[in-house]
């Protein structure tokens, strides 16, 4: 059993890895005595000890709540091996989670909590480059935490090729881009970690690593299909399961692409975009991918239109507004009226909702334009 020093005590084996060992160990400055995390290098060669001595030094600088960082760091009585020391992680990591994560909207706020984490790393310079589930921890709160940053790529100093091959195939293959697993680039893209986070979203819904063409899940399977998992259960309301799903499929649609200019081209881009899909869900939102209007999620027979009295001009009002039961016409032309609908011009108040109702049984919903996907809304036609 490794030697920590005086501070590090009773260890305890805790998994055997090909290139670290971790150990459970007792912290004896803290009066709590609380169980830490010792990860130590389990494989002598100098390339791996580069590595593994640059993730000691990257984790120090860490400070976000979404990424692993270090509580102290060493080297072992006799043989002297490089170790580190992290916070335990009560739930394990993500792989060993699953199927527990929630619902799908859960399981969307919890991917973009993932994001923000390897975004945190991006604007320090870091690519991660072995995204995966099993790498990602789980706090007993249920976040996130994104760890083993071994493999992480480093301009700054990696540029000349001193601590990592650039075309060295490195990583969990099966969430590795194509340029890197097919070693075609001489530099690693933070578009990379783009890609390996659409996989790693495709696993969080449906519980298994994205195995097919990316070409192919583009062109034949645009929207995801429903997991195992969810599809055994009843959601309430089911509208919400359905476009949580829907806008999953397209979130990953844009990310495992084998080209690399066709991916998000930023995982902030994915972020915003990650964030638009819970803000759609939270508001009720419905699938909007085409022109409105869209036929009733309600009775399935009629068509949203605008209600008879609605403040906003019908198409034999756009010449000549007048005033209706609801007040006057509080805008003077057609595109005053659209850009209000997409929030420009509103910093304060935001997007306006607009309401709809159904041609056949009167449903009446409301749907947000700044939401529908790919811009569809701002096209609209009152």
């Amino acid at each position: 059993m490794p030697d920590f020093g005086s501070r590090w005590l009773n260890p305890e084996l805790l998994q055997r890895g090909g290139q670290a060992l971790t150990y459970k160990v007792t912290d004896a400055d803290d009066p709590n005595r609380p169980i830490r995390v010792a990860k130590i290098l389990n494989n002598p060669k100098e390339d791996r000890k580069a590595r593994f001595l640059r993730e000691i030094e990257v984790t120090e600088t860490f400070d976000h709540p979404n990424v692993v960082r270090s509580l102290g760091r060493g080297e072992t009585a006799g043989r002297k091996y490089p170790f580190f020391v992290m916070p335990l992680y009560q739930r394990g990591t993500l792989e060993e989670c699953y199927p527990n994560l929630g619902t799908p909207l859960e399981r969307l706020r919890l991917f973009l909590a993932i994001c923000e984490g390897v975004n945190y790393a991006h604007a320090a310079g870091l690519i991660h480059r072995d995204l995966k589930p099993s790498n990602i921890f789980m706090t007993s709160e249920c976040h996130p935490v994104v760890g083993d940053f071994g493999l992480c790529y480093r301009a700054e100093e990696d540029a000349d090729g001193r601590n990592t091959q650039t075309t060295e195939a490195v990583g969990a293959r099966k969430y590795m881009p194509p340029e890197w697993r097919e070693g075609r680039t001489d530099t690693p893209q933070v578009n990379g970690d783009v890609y390996s986070l659409g996989k790693v979203l495709y696993w969080l819904f449906q519980g298994r690593v994205f195995d097919g063409h990316e070409d192919d899940h583009v062109t034949e399977h645009p929207i995801l299909e429903r997991s195992t998992v969810l599809h055994n259960q009843t959601p309430h309301p089911p509208q919400r399961w359905t476009l949580a799903e829907a806008l999953a499929g397209e979130l990953v649609d844009r990310t495992v692409r084998k080209k690399p200019q066709d991916r998000v081209n930023s995982v902030a881009a994915l972020i915003t975009d990650v964030t638009k899909a819970v803000e759609r869900i939270e508001w009720h939102g419905r699938v909007l991918d085409f022109n409105l209007p869209k036929r009733c999620t309600f009775c399935g027979e009629g068509t949203y239109v605008l209600p008879p009295n609605h403040p906003f001009p019908r198409r034999d009002e756009r010449r000549n507004p007048r005033p209706n039961s609801l007040g006057q016409w509080p805008f003077q032309n057609l595109q005053e009226f659209l850009k209000s609908l997409l929030g420009f011009g509103r910093a304060t108040e935001g997007p306006i909702p607009i309401c709809l109702v159904c041609t056949v049984c009167g449903n009446i919903q409301y749907f947000r334009l700044d939401l529908t996907s790919d811009k569809s809304g701002q096209k609209w036609n009152p």
